[in-house]
């Protein structure tokens, strides 16, 4: 970036106006090329945050534990919840 700079500096004190209409074209699509790089890292890292983040046992839903006389739903992300409230929850779920 910085010896294209360099370059476009130089060239607007040559009176080539093609070379400066090149040179011009060109910084344009170095700047264009870097915010898209710029993006696409940007996306890639927040895909890395979320592929840290993905639990594939969640995906699969909770799981039904019995912990003394009484069955919970257990999820890596809420802990364990009754069986009745998610139950509800479900059906809430369904009907939007």
């Amino acid at each position: 970036m910085g010896a294209l700079k360099v370059v476009r500096e130089r060239a607007q004190s040559s009176k080539d106006t093609d070379l400066k209409a090149h040179i011009s074209t060109l910084y344009d699509s170095v700047l264009s090329l870097k915010e898209a790089l710029m993006l696409v890292t940007d996306e890639n890292h927040e895909l890395r945050l979320g592929l840290q983040n993905w639990n594939p046992a969640a995906q699969r839903g909770p799981e039904l534990r019995q912990v003394g006389a009484v069955n919970y739903y257990f999820d890596a992300y809420r802990g364990r919840y009754c069986h009745r409230y998610y139950d509800r929850e479900e059906n809430n779920r369904d009907t939007t």
